[in-house]
This record gives structure tokens, sequence and C-alpha cells, in this order.
């Protein structure tokens, strides 16, 4: 066991405020003397100034006197009394044009001096003249010999200020903290767990600081803990009994949980093959659609031929009504054998995933062979179909853009109003992609049925009642194939005054394939 009755360590408390504090009082204190010794040393180095220019004062005279007169014997005797004053190391004295009259010096080196320079003037009738200069130097050496003793004094106040402070710290340090502190962390390593209330401090002598709250709180603390504990043996008591009783519950809980990992295991196996059968039904469905497309179309086919041959035949010879009936035919025939085709394509379009080539594609052939397609199919129909060539290419296939806008175009006049027309638009919406807009003059889609119009044979109630043919795949088979060439379709707006369809296609890029129709 570490023991508390050591002096004071050097992580203790006490000792790191104490390095704290003198650390930043030390600091101050460099810092202090060290600007108290350099304003000194300025303060010193302007008195020896003030010195000059009073030197300079007391012998102006006499030197503006000697350097009108030409006296050279007092132009050099006052240089010498000059020279003899404590601050002066050099003088030097120049006439007004400049030229050395007098240049005499201590026996001190050049270096580290410094000079102050004044004019002499003779005042001669009321007017001044300036008869000669005089240079005055003093040395670095006089300012320190000066300094010397008040350095020595500034450096002694500061170091028995701070050992002094040193000392009151750290014996209030280990006064007011350590002791404190050491007798509650040695209270703390001899506590009990079992005999709580034998752990007891003194509260210390001046306990209206911090110290003597944390002692008071860590003694409240202890009687808290103690009642704590009594009452959590009963606890521990009474949850042995209730452990039994869970060892018990457990291990019903694990047979129920048996049971029913059971009845998950065989749930899970039903959903399973339920799943199975869903998709063998859709699987035998869609086998079934495209079985009978085609076993329909072959017949039709034949249908569709002799009823051109016979249109044919009759063009020279036959009466109108033959024509007319002849010409029924071929048009239910096509309207059959494109219904036909929509769910034959519809039934592959799963087993096309990847299977659509991509290439440049004229926007414009795709949209007006569309409109031809439509246009054929709907002879005698009045409604006016609408659209200005863009000359955009998008990266698209040729042949499946014609169907999926020949399906919408469709729709826009199978669901339109007497004399109505479709415009078609296309510009480029943003960068990278093109959109192609085609607007009706219809009766309109009803909100609740926008996210229902494009599952595979919906049929909407106006279509039933008005007998409007169709088994609802086209806008199914449209999306997949636009969503296949990395497009989409979508309803944009719908009302009682039209519907507006919007078809997203990327513009072309350098594919190295060129669209031909």
């Amino acid at each position: 066991m570490t023991s508390f009755d050591t002096e004071p360590k050097k992580n203790a408390l006490a000792t790191q405020m104490l390095r704290g504090v003198f650390g930043v009082y030390l600091f101050i204190a460099i810092a202090v003397t060290a600007i108290h010794m350099i304003a000194e040393y300025f303060n010193t180095e302007d008195s020896i100034y003030q010195e000059m220019n009073q030197i300079h004062k007391t012998f102006e005279t006499g030197l503006a006197q000697a350097l009108w007169t030409m006296n050279d014997e007092q132009s050099s005797a006052i240089p010498l009394g000059i020279l003899n004053m404590p601050v002066i190391t050099r003088v030097q004295l120049l006439d007004h044009q400049g030229k050395i009259l007098s240049d005499i010096q201590q026996n001190t080196t050049q270096e580290n001096m410094f000079t102050k320079s004044f004019e002499i003037y003779y005042y001669n009738s009321g007017k001044s003249h300036t008869v000669g200069t005089l240079l005055l130097s003093s040395s670095q050496d006089i300012i320190i010999n000066k300094l010397r003793h008040g350095f020595i004094f500034i450096l002694i106040n500061a170091a028995i200020k701070s050992i002094a402070l040193w000392l009151i710290f750290l014996w209030f340090g280990k006064r007011l903290i350590h002791k404190p502190l050491h007798a509650i962390t040695r209270a703390i390593k001899k506590m009990d767990i079992d005999n709580l209330h034998m752990t007891v401090i003194r509260s210390p002598d001046n306990n209206q600081n911090e110290i003597g709250t944390l002692t008071e709180s860590f003694n409240t603390l202890i009687t808290r803990l103690s009642s704590a504990k009594m009452d959590l043996d009963k606890i521990h008591q009474q949850q042995e009994l209730e452990v039994k009783e869970h060892k018990i519950a457990k291990i019903e809980i694990e047979q129920l949980n048996n049971v029913l990992d059971e009845r998950v295991r065989l749930r899970t196996l039903e959903l399973e093959h339920s799943q199975k059968e869903a998709l063998q039904a859709n699987l035998a469905k869609t086998q079934f659609l495209a079985r009978m497309s085609h076993e329909l179309r072959t017949p039709l086919n034949e249908v569709l031929g002799f009823a051109q041959v016979q249109e044919r035949l009759l063009r020279k010879e036959g009466n109108q009504r033959q024509k007319e009936t002849t010409q029924h035919i071929l048009d239910a025939g096509h309207k059959l054998l494109r219904i036909i085709e929509d769910i034959l394509n519809y039934s592959q379009i799963d087993d096309t995933e990847n299977d659509i080539a991509l290439e440049i594609c004229d926007v414009d052939v795709a949209i007006l062979e569309a409109i031809q397609q439509v246009q054929e199919s709907n002879k005698g129909s009045q409604i006016q179909i609408n659209y200005a060539s863009s000359q955009l290419k998008a990266k698209s296939n040729l042949l499946k853009l014609m169907q999926v806008v020949t399906h919408i175009v469709s729709n826009a006049v199978k669901y339109n109003h007497n004399k109505g027309s479709v415009n078609i638009m296309c510009a480029i919406a943003v960068e990278g992609h093109i959109e192609i807009a085609i607007q009706d003059t219809g009766v309109g889609i009803g909100k609740e049925h926008w996210k229902d119009i494009f599952l595979p044979f919906t049929r909407l109630e106006y279509a039933e009642s008005h007998q409007i043919g169709g088994v609802g795949v086209g806008l199914s088979l449209a999306r997949s194939l636009i969503r296949k060439m990395q497009g989409d379709i979508s309803l944009s707006h719908s009302s009682p005054d039209g519907s507006l369809f919007i078809i997203t296609l990327p513009i072309s890029e350098d594919l190295g394939i060129s669209a031909q129709l």
C-alpha cells in the first residue's frame, strides 16, 4: 500500500500550485527587473546628455570669444578643461568652416561611444554668428559604472523577494492544502467496505474553507454509503431468492422458444413454398401470354394477308360495300395485331434485361415515324398532331424510341376530345438530358389513378365506359423500354383539360454508331 506519510511529492497539489505560481512570479520578476534595468540605463544616458548640455552652456561664452578673436591658446585650454569632466571621454572643436581646431580624448577605446553636437554662437551688435561646433562624446562604460551598484541592488532585491515568496507559499501550501488532503487520502486508502462506519475523517481546524467542506462531504458520503450497503445487503438476499425463481422461469422460456423456433421454421418453409408457387404462377402466366400471343399472331397474319389480297382484287371490281367491309377487316386485324404484339413484348420484357443496343438516335425521325403510325391506326380521326423539328440527337435506340412515343401519342389520341390536338415538343432540359413533352387536350387522369397508370393491364373507367380499345399494357411497356435505355417517363400534369407526359433521354455522345431507319 502506498504511504502518505512523506513530504509533498512533485505531483502533490501544493507542490504543483507552488511550482505554477512561482514560475509565473519568476517570469514576471525577471521581466520587471529587466525593464527596470533598461529604464535605469536610459535614464542615466539621458542624464549624461543633460550634463553635456549644461557643459555646453557653461563653456559656450568662452569658446565663442576665443573662436571670434582667433585665440588659439584659449581654444586649446577650454577643451582640456571640458575633458576633465567625469562624463566626457572626448572633446572636438571645429571652426565655422568645419575645420578641426582641437580633438582630445581620454585613454579609452573608441567602442561603445555616443556623441552630441552643439553649435557655438557669438553675439555682436545684437546679431548671432555661428563661429564653430563643439562635439562632446561619452562612453557606455561610464553609464555602466554609474549603474553598477543600482543593478546589484535590483538583482539582490528580486532574489530576496523570490526566495521569500517561495518559502511563504511552501509553508502555507503544506499547512492549508497538503496536510488536510493527506488526511483525506489516507482515510480513503484505509477505508474498509465492510466497516464503513469506522472510516471517519477529523475536520480540520479551519473547516470553513473548501478542505473543510470536502471533509464534511466525505463523512456524509461514508454515512450514506454505510446505510446504502445495509439496504443493498437486504436487496441481495431478496435477489438470491428471485434468481432461483428466474432460473426456473428461464428453463420454461427456453422450452417455449424451442417451440416457437419450430413454428417459425415451419412457417418460413410454407412462405418459401408459397413464394415459389407465386413465381411459378407468374412465369406460367407470362409463358401463357407469350404462347397465346404467338399462336394468335400466326392465323391473324394469314387473315390480314387474305384481306389484303381481297382488298387489291376489289380495287378494280367489286362494289363499295365490299371495299368498306374488307377495309374494316384490315383495320380491325391491324389493331388486334398491335394488341397481341404489345402483350408479347410485355411478356418478353423481363427476358431482355440488357439487350437494347444504344446508338446516336435522331429524335425527329423517331417522333415523325411514331406520328405516322398513330395516324395510320386512327384513320378518320379529327385529332391534330403538332410537332416542330428539334434536330436533336439522343443516346437511345431508334426502333424502341419510336415504339415508346407511339404508345404515348396513341393514348393521347384515343383519350382526346373530338377535334382535339396533341402537341409534341422536344428540347434540352438539363445538361446531358433531352425531354420530349407530349401534351394533349383530352379528358385527363384523376390524381388518384396517377400511381396506377404505369401498372400492366390497368384500364381506367373512362376507357371501359367509352369502349376504347386496348388491354392496358402500353404505358407499362413504354416505361420499361425507356428505363432500359437510361431514360424515364412521368406524368407531369393532368386535368380535365388534358395531360402532359414527359419522356427523359440522355443526350447523344460519340458512340461511333449512327442510327439509321
